[in-house]
């Protein structure tokens, strides 16, 4: 009876082991596997984080490869034996002179030939010129370049190698027609208008002009404006005045995929300029620079022609004397009467707060402004009404969360402060702020849309 005992308890004690092996197994498998998740959760993160950064690099790193190539020209067919530097300068200054292009050679920044030395060739050479206007007047009179020489723009491989495919298909275009098979049917009287009316409002969408404003704190340098533009990805924008640029001088610069315009004066302070997408770059019909705190874009449309003047401003803040502000509205006064066309655009940070909508200025203001008015909103409403302008801000219908444009460094206090305003403002769908904008900046974008084309024809009915 003991040893039966005996057994029993050694079998329940056996398994009993076992158990709280099974259990002390599994608890410590699955403590490790929670471990292990929660490691990889952060490694994957901190990886995806890594990947956002390095894309991010990378565009800026292309970017920065296109900006050193822009001011490049490609000069094929000049000679090469005993050609120092010099000579070199020498020789491209008198081919480019010879085409009829007034050049100096202190127009040259660098210079240099590329690839292998090959018995009997020339090696093409790639000139930085440090205007890019200059430039361009050079590729306009290539065809007078003396005989054997020509010349071609630096383009990256991945362009050349689009340029190439692009002009594969020019060449040898589908005998199949764009349907890829033969069209055995040509299209009918209601397919065509069909198609008509695709294109009639395919022309509406695209007769929609982005406009807007922002202060940028600081463009200061080069990096500062890759940030922003990189920030702008996303946003739909065609026109962009510019706030506190803090550039010295005045300068245009065509970045291929925008122009920057910008003024400054005062080293570290102010600014105001532009950026305008390549897609406009041909509305351009000149920039006015009236002061680092005003300046002007004068535009022809494609709108039957219209010329609008766009007007980007930084006003003195509420601190600044009395006579400065007046002085800032006095110039910028005249600046409209002397420099502007009959559609005019004023916008900017004017450092007012123009608050609650009085009796008799519906003229000047929509119903959705509230708040109290101060000295700069006295004044910003004076100006509206002298050049029947209206602030568009107050037009249209947005919650009280979205209409600050700038915020206290204490991350408690907001106000509208920046504005956009005209004399057409039946032209206009829309105007509201840009909350998304992923830049160093206090201030929030506002945007307005213009519409160049009111109405369209009606088509026949089908």
């Amino acid at each position: 009876m003991e040893k039966k005992d005996m057994e029993w308890l050694m079998k329940m004690l056996d398994e009993k082991l076992n158990n709280q092996t099974f259990l002390i197994t599994n608890s410590v498998t699955k403590n490790v596997m929670e471990a292990l998740d929660e490691k990889m959760r952060c490694i994957t993160e901190e990886n995806n984080i890594l990947k956002s950064k390095v894309s991010e690099l990378q565009l800026e790193v292309k970017f920065l490869k296109n900006e050193k190539r822009k001011n490049n020209l490609i000069f094929f067919g000049v000679e090469e034996i005993g050609k120092t530097e010099c000579e070199l300068v020498d020789c491209i200054m008198e081919a480019i002179i010879e085409s009829g292009t007034h050049f100096q050679s202190n127009e040259i920044s660098n210079i240099y030939r590329i690839g292998k030395r090959i018995n009997n060739k020339n090696r093409p050479v790639v000139v930085s010129i440090t205007s890019l206007w200059k430039k361009h007047i050079i590729l306009r009179n290539k065809s007078k370049l003396p005989q054997g020489i020509y010349i071609k723009e630096d383009y990256s491989k991945e362009v050349l190698e689009i340029r190439k495919q692009l002009q594969m298909q020019y060449r040898h275009p589908n005998p199949a027609g764009h349907r890829g098979e033969e069209d055995y049917y040509p299209p009918t009287n209601l397919t065509k208008k069909l198609q008509h009316k695709s294109y009639k409002k395919s022309r509406q969408k695209n007769d929609i002009i982005n406009v807007a404003t922002y202060n940028t704190l600081s463009l200061k340098t080069d990096e500062s404006l890759i940030e922003l533009i990189l920030a702008l990805k996303n946003i739909n924008w065609a026109i962009l005045g510019l706030s506190e640029v803090r550039r010295l001088g005045e300068n245009i610069e065509d970045h291929g995929d925008f122009v920057f315009y910008y003024k400054g004066e005062t080293p570290g302070q102010y600014g105001t300029g532009f950026l305008i997408k390549k897609e406009f770059k041909s509305y351009i019909d000149e920039f006015i620079g009236i002061s680092e705190r005003i300046v002007i874009l004068n535009l022809k449309l494609p709108s039957k022609n219209e010329k609008w003047s766009i007007v980007q401003v930084y006003s003195p803040t509420e601190k600044s004397s009395k006579s400065e502000i007046e002085s800032f509205y006095s110039i910028l006064t005249d600046a409209i009467k002397n420099h502007s066309h009959n559609n005019l655009i004023v916008m900017g940070d004017f450092n007012a707060r123009i608050g609650e909508r009085r009796d008799g200025e519906e003229i000047v203001l929509g119903p959705y402004c509230s708040g109290i008015r101060t000295r700069n909103g006295e004044m910003l409403i004076q100006l509206a009404y002298e050049n029947n302008l209206k602030i568009l801000n107050s037009s249209y219908k947005n919650r009280e969360n979205n209409r600050w444009t700038w915020i206290h460094p204490d991350g408690y206090h907001k106000n509208e402060i920046d504005y956009i305003l005209t004399n057409r403002s039946h032209k206009f769908q829309d105007c509201r702020v840009i909350n998304n904008v992923n830049f160093n900046s206090n201030h929030r974008m506002v945007r307005a849309k213009l519409q160049l084309q009111q109405t369209l024809k009606k088509t026949d009915p089908l």
